[in-house]
């Protein structure tokens, strides 16, 4: 007995297409959005300076990163460290605005 051949139905090959492609760009836009987060991390025990708000001037240890919820926007994420400072106190720096 013959095999029966079927063709792909046109309209659905391109929408899979269509999908194909859309997946592709956001998963470069998010390989790109991991890249420059890891901008913003630091390893624990590196050594860092604080330039604004009550420490500035302050110099301490990271001892963690830190990536909380914020409270005007519980949507979005804030990112920042633990820093151990010279002092003994153990202060929460949040990177950004």
């Amino acid at each position: 007995m013959a095999k029966e051949t079927t063709h792909r139905d046109p309209i659905r090959r391109a929408e899979r297409i269509e999908r194909r492609s859309k997946k592709r760009v956001e998963t470069a836009m998010r390989k790109k959005l991991v890249k420059t987060m890891k901008t913003w991390m630091r390893r624990r025990g590196d050594r860092v300076k604080i330039t604004s708000g009550k420490y500035a001037g302050h110099t301490g240890t990271v001892e963690s990163n830190v990536y909380e919820r914020t409270v005007d926007w519980p949507d979005e994420y804030n990112n920042g460290h633990h820093i151990m400072l010279e002092t003994g106190e153990l202060v929460t720096v949040w990177w950004g605005g």
